[in-house]
């Protein structure tokens, strides 16, 4: 991943030189939990390769589409994560199928979440280093106290707590937000504020060469 210093993916600089991109892109293609069960022992090893394949199939998917300014309108429906397919274990998939793996996989850890770059400003930047199975939830943990301190992630405006709308859409995993980032960053959020979520921004992540 080519990550500018402000968290943004240089996709000129990627589509100048994708050897290691389609590189990985072609291993992806060849073996994946589904067709090479042997190599993927256990739940955090799927994890690990589902959520680094995710992020390379945005960047990949990102460069593919390019021109375009926002991910979730550049397809009707946000077809970008269920129209567009690509290559996993020499099966096709998209964007949405591969996030109903990582559900199934991810175990409990909502720190997912913040882990899955979907090309938009308003997320988190991917991991700076691919996840590895037997490190996964140290990893991420580590990539979610980071995110955390970012102002599209959590910030304190005035009397209140600002949460992206990661926290609502993914209620499901996080459960109620603030007691879930006390636990994952204690005292980064101060008490006894009340909580509200911004507008998402879904601006892309950077600029299509």
């Amino acid at each position: 991943q080519a990550l500018k210093p402000d968290g943004t993916v240089d996709y000129a600089a990627l589509a100048k030189d994708r050897t290691h991109l389609d590189r990985y892109l072609g291993q992806l293609a060849a073996t994946a939990p589904g067709n090479a069960g042997h190599r993927f022992k256990t739940n955090d090893d799927r994890l690990a390769y589902y959520v680094n394949a995710y992020n390379a199939f945005v960047i990949a998917g990102v460069l593919d589409q390019c021109p375009l300014t926002d991910v979730n309108a550049h397809l009707l429906g946000g077809g970008f994560f269920w129209r567009i397919g690509f290559r996993m274990g020499q099966a096709d998939t998209t964007l949405s199928d591969l996030e109903g793996l990582i559900r199934g996989a991810m175990g409990g850890d909502a720190a997912v979440r913040l882990a899955l770059n979907k090309g938009a400003k308003g997320f988190p930047p991917p991991p700076a280093k691919a996840l590895r199975g037997k490190a996964v939830h140290a990893q991420l943990a580590a990539h979610a106290r980071a995110a955390l301190k970012l102002p599209q992630i959590a910030k304190v405006e005035g009397d209140a707590v600002v949460l992206s709308k990661i926290f609502e859409w993914y209620a499901r995993d996080f459960g109620e937000s603030l007691p879930w980032i006390e636990r994952t960053a204690p005292g980064l959020i101060p008490e006894g504020k009340p909580a509200r979520y911004a507008e998402f921004d879904w601006s892309l992540n950077g600029r299509c060469p």
